[in-house]
């Protein structure tokens, strides 16, 4: 499956399918984003997962438990902890016949570029979640790199693996899903405001 994303810098994030097994999807603005097509899917990678994990507002507890190395930079690593109230971290199960959604909280591990303070991977598992609900497991890693676009470097998402347990009936199925973040490219628009306006030449005094 192709996927387009597309992040403004108001914070909104945007899926659309652009293709399933080679085959092109040809009004891809139809949908809104790519939950629709079934099977294990996530969202929030550019900036709604970081955030919820960093905004004040969550109160993360964070504990610093290692040190590490990724792609030759060396990193902090913390362990964090979100509660369900704060993180409202939304699963959702689509049945054969149903959906149910449900909210959770999310504890995890954070490896943090030590020079100059850049997150270059999280790793999360929600946590509170119902025992009645679908879902058993919910996990996710995401790596994130430099990407270079046109006038710069830019600090992206590389690889999202997201993998979920659910139970069916009295089985377990464990399904997984792979995301490789790639052809990255910038969009903007400068606008100019020049004012056209001519003023009047003053009149000419009579002698």
């Amino acid at each position: 499956m192709v996927v387009s994303v597309s992040y403004r810098s108001t914070g909104e994030e945007d899926y659309r399918v652009l293709s399933t097994n080679g085959i092109l999807n040809n009004d891809p603005k139809s949908k809104g984003s790519y939950e629709d097509t079934g099977g294990t899917s996530s969202t929030g990678e550019f900036v709604t997962m970081l955030a919820t994990v960093f905004k004040p507002e969550s109160e993360t507890k964070f504990e610093i438990v290692d040190t590490d190395v990724i792609r030759t930079r060396k990193v902090l690593v913390f362990d964090f902890v979100v509660l369900k109230d704060k993180a409202k971290q939304m699963i959702t199960s689509a049945g054969r016949v149903t959906t149910d959604s449900t909210i959770s909280g999310m504890k995890g591990r954070v490896w943090i570029d030590r020079e100059i303070g850049r997150v270059l991977r999280i790793e999360s598992e929600a946590t509170e979640i119902p025992d009645n609900f679908p879902v058993r497991s919910a996990k996710r890693i995401i790596d994130y790199d430099w990407v270079t676009i046109t006038d710069g470097k830019y600090l992206l998402p590389l690889l999202s693996d997201v993998r979920l347990t659910s139970r069916e009936s009295s089985k377990l199925i464990e399904t997984r899903n792979v995301i490789r973040f790639k052809d990255y490219q910038k969009y903007g628009t400068d606008v100019v405001i020049r004012d056209d306006d001519v003023e009047p030449e003053p009149a000419t005094k009579k002698p």
